[in-house]
């Protein structure tokens, strides 16, 4: 089992044996990631919710570095998954370790890629480590891990924020969401190796989503509070990930 810390999160906490996910990367800078997190990041019934809208320097701004994900998101500018799969190919890093983020609800407008394409464009590079970022949603869930297994990628990371109409909420609330996905999905798909995450604030929380059929857990909002997710993340480490 391994334990990622996801965004923004993972900019800020990387622990010895955890995977820090940075990111989301866009084609191109949105600026804006402060404000926006000042005008919207409020902590609501069952959890946190944002409309940061995947506020980033560019993928041109990454460097790489060992050990730790990279958060790609795409469907923002026409083309801009094939581009970002050629900026990332002329880097030449020597293995990468990459997230396709399929489903941040925080964007006015996306341009849906011909995902089966997309897939398979990322999954050729060879030294790769990839996993997709699915929504908290069953249809979509299923069908873009089915889309995932045939591109041969078997890591999928359920499950980003859930939309709302003031934002993506994470938290607590997303456990009675995905652990049902998860349980799903482990059951028709069982080449798929699960992150599962939202609202993991226990060891009790880790298990519920271990016994659902997740293989890894991924931590967030526990870090609002910095000695909670530290803490957390020591038992998830002392306890689980054996």
């Amino acid at each position: 089992m391994n334990t990622y810390i996801s965004p923004p999160f993972g900019t800020y906490f990387q622990f010895k044996n955890s995977l820090p996910t940075l990111g989301s990367f866009t084609l191109s800078l949105r600026p804006g990631r402060l404000m926006q997190i000042i005008k919207t990041f409020r902590k609501t019934k069952g959890g946190w919710i944002n409309n940061i809208g995947l506020r980033n320097s560019g993928v041109d701004s990454i460097s790489y570095r060992p050990n730790v994900i990279y958060s790609l998101a795409g469907g923002i500018e026409e083309d801009d998954w094939e581009k970002i799969y050629e900026i990332l190919y002329l880097k030449n890093w020597p293995n990468y370790n990459l997230e396709l983020n399929f489903s941040c609800p925080n964007l006015d407008k996306i341009i849906l890629p011909p995902l089966r394409k997309t897939l398979e464009l990322f999954s050729s590079l060879s030294n790769s480590q990839i996993s997709a970022k699915l929504s908290p949603n069953l249809k979509s869930a299923q069908m873009l891990t089915e889309m995932c297994l045939i591109s041969k990628i078997n890591l999928i990371h359920l499950s980003n924020t859930f939309p709302s109409p003031r934002g993506g909420i994470s938290g607590r609330f997303l456990r009675q969401v995905n652990l049902p996905i998860i349980e799903h999905i482990a059951k028709t798909q069982p080449k798929t190796e699960i992150i599962a995450g939202g609202g993991i604030y226990s060891l009790n929380h880790a298990q519920n989503y271990l016994n659902s059929g997740a293989k890894h857990l991924s931590l967030a909002t526990v870090f609002m509070n910095p000695v909670r997710g530290y803490n957390l993340y020591r038992k998830l480490n002392d306890n689980l990930s054996r």
